[in-house]
């Protein structure tokens, strides 16, 4: 029974959203160098422009840059990719498929196809990850996915 509250408690904490960015700015998106404050209101403009009348997400927008992978020279695909994530507004296999093309643009085929595969399995909504899809709002977003 213990063992289940500790299960339960961790898995609580884990669907917390993230209150901050553990990366720091300048944050470049293709090649324009943004602020904290220029990115949080590039993703909400991005979130309002998606979500089609949608509420925005509760809590601000944040980043961790390429979550459990290397921030290379591809750290401004995974800013994008967190904007679609934080939003959860856009169908989310298009948001993976989109970090896949930029990150092969900037590197290889075999790492984009690795990263696809990472977002595919992690990123699910109902995971209680704080990278999760739809991750500013309270966790677990129940938004369906926008599949056409």
């Amino acid at each position: 029974m213990k063992s289940m509250s500790i299960l339960l408690a961790v898995l609580a904490l884990a669907g917390c959203t993230p209150t901050r960015s553990s990366i720091k700015p300048p944050y470049v998106l293709d090649g324009t160098s943004y602020s904290a404050e220029q990115l949080g209101a590039y993703a909400t403009q991005t979130c309002v422009d998606d979500s089609k009348g949608q509420p925005l997400p509760p809590h601000p927008f944040t980043t961790d840059g390429c979550s459990l992978y290397k921030d290379d020279g591809w750290r401004g695909c995974c800013i994008k990719h967190d904007v679609a994530y934080w939003c959860g507004a856009v169908v989310r296999q298009d948001a993976d498929r989109a970090l896949r093309a930029c990150v092969r643009e900037v590197s290889s085929k075999g790492n984009s196809n690795v990263m696809y595969a990472g977002v595919r399995f992690g990123g699910w909504r109902f995971w209680p990850f704080p990278w999760r899809f739809g991750y500013g709002h309270t966790w677990p977003h129940n938004k369906k996915e926008n599949r056409p």
